[in-house]
């Protein structure tokens, strides 16, 4: 299991990303993004984030 950083977000920032999921048009690299941050949020590594998601590891590196 490769995790590079341990991420921890708060409920409020937890809301807010799934709102930005939920609805609206916004740019595919911000959704995916904030895909990955809830990703890492739940515990997953850096291989089942980019392999789930469709991005490259390094993709889940910079983010």
């Amino acid at each position: 299991m490769n995790v590079r950083y341990r991420v921890e977000l708060s409920q409020e920032e937890r809301a807010q990303l799934a709102a930005l999921l939920s609805g609206g048009k916004h740019a595919a690299r911000k959704l995916k993004r904030a895909q990955i941050l809830l990703a890492a949020d739940a515990g997953a590594s850096d291989e089942q984030i980019a392999g789930t998601i469709g991005v490259s590891g390094s993709t889940v590196y910079r983010t």
